[in-house]
C-alpha cells in the first residue's frame, strides 16, 4: 500500500503557507496547494529519486514555489518531515526524523557471517 503521512508539524507548515499565500493572492493558495500535492505523488511514485538529504531522508522541489518536500521512504509509502523554505533555518527539522535506519533500509540488507566470523552485509533476496 503506497500512502503518504506527514508528521504534524510539516502538516502545519503547509497550512501555514496555504493560508499566506492566499492572503497575498487567493489563487496562489490553491497554486501552491497544488504544487505540493504534485510534489507528493512524485516523491510516492519514485520514493528513492528525490535528492538526498540528511538523517535518511530525500528532498524533492516544489516546482514553481522556494520549498521543498523532506520525506522518509517507508515501506509503505512515504513520511513528510518538513515543508522547508530554501532560504531559511536550513536543516530545522532534523529533530523530528529518528536516528535508526528506515525501515526500508533494514529490510533490504541481511546480515552474513563469513567463514572467518566477520559480519557482512548483503542484500536480502527477494
Amino acid at each position: 500500500m503506497n500512502r503518504v503521512r506527514f508528521v504534524a508539524a510539516a502538516r502545519r507548515e503547509f497550512l501555514a503557507q496555504v493560508a499566506r499565500y492566499h492572503m497575498e493572492e487567493p489563487s496562489l493558495g490553491a497554486r501552491f496547494a497544488t504544487a505540493v500535492e504534485t510534489a507528493t505523488s512524485r516523491a510516492l511514485r519514485f520514493p528513492l529519486s528525490g535528492a538526498m538529504a540528511s538523517k535518511n531522508t530525500r528532498r524533492v522541489s516544489v516546482r514553481g514555489f522556494p520549498f521543498a518536500l523532506v520525506y522518509r521512504p517507508e515501506l509503505d509509502g512515504i513520511l513528510i518531515v518538513a515543508v522547508a523554505h530554501h532560504a531559511r533555518m536550513p536543516e530545522y527539522w532534523h529533530l523530528r526524523v529518528q536516528e535508526e535506519r528506515p525501515a526500508y533500509l533494514a529490510s533490504q540488507l541481511s546480515p552474513l557471517t563469513t567463514a572467518s566470523g566477520t559480519c557482512a552485509v548483503r542484500p536480502a533476496r527477494s
